[in-house]
């Protein structure tokens, strides 16, 4: 009988193991969404940033050549 109880246990702890490891998985993704999203934000800002660098430059070229 002693291990009846034991059996009890393990399946309560593979209980609340399955929910926890979705929970885990959900926000491993959610952390995963979220960095890619700040790499994209990176990305586009330094893309602007050299787009804005190529504009002073094409226009104080334009300006010189005038």
């Amino acid at each position: 009988m002693a291990s009846e109880p034991s059996g009890r246990e393990l399946s309560g702890k593979e209980s609340l193991a399955l929910p926890l490891s979705q929970w885990l998985q959900l926000m491993l993704a959610e952390i995963t969404a979220k960095r890619e999203a700040l790499e994209r934000a990176r990305a586009e800002e330094a893309r602007r940033s050299e787009e804005r660098a190529a504009r002073c430059a094409d226009s104080r070229g334009g300006a010189s050549r005038s």
